[in-house]
């Protein structure tokens, strides 16, 4: 199926750019274990494009590969040009819950790193999903000679509205 989609700046602080941006994507499956995707975006920060594709390793198994392309704010407030390859698995453990283990490699004039990350997402509802994850990997540029490594957590409640 195709879809599009828009995010728009409310607030920002003073020197900082708003971040508008619209865009469309889809995804086509080959058979039915493999699906292509892709999206392109543009906005103020400039275009995107992300590209992929999902195996159904099993009923139960799904693997995945993405590469994606876009303007983001470095750490150190300037814009970046970051391409990020994804490669990961995610083994659904119930109709309501999966995990996932991935690694992330990004690149940019500014940094490069693999980051790894694991997580979990929990729908007890249908428009409502629970989910945390957490990543490690090392601290992009400069910010290396302070720490070398950096570990995050973070945990979500979206909820999801359809036409």
């Amino acid at each position: 199926g195709a879809y599009g989609f828009g995010q728009a700046t409310l607030s920002k602080t003073e020197g900082r750019d708003a971040n508008n941006r619209f865009g469309l994507g889809g995804a086509h499956r080959i058979n039915d274990r493999l699906q292509l995707d892709g999206e392109a975006s543009y906005g103020d920060l400039g275009e995107a494009l992300k590209f992929g594709t999902s195996y159904q390793q099993s009923e139960q198994t799904r693997q995945y590969l993405s590469y994606a392309l876009d303007n983001e704010r470095g750490v150190d407030g300037q814009h970046v040009r970051k391409g990020t390859f994804i490669s990961g698995m995610q083994p659904r453990l119930s109709d309501s819950g999966s995990v996932y283990r991935e690694d992330r490699w990004q690149h940019s004039d500014y940094s490069n790193g693999l980051t790894r990350s694991v997580g979990f997402t929990l729908s007890p509802f249908p428009a409502w999903t629970v989910g945390a994850n957490g990543e490690c990997g090392p601290l992009p540029g400069r910010a290396r000679q302070a720490a070398p490594d950096l570990v995050g957590a973070a945990d979500r409640v979206p909820y999801e509205f359809r036409v």
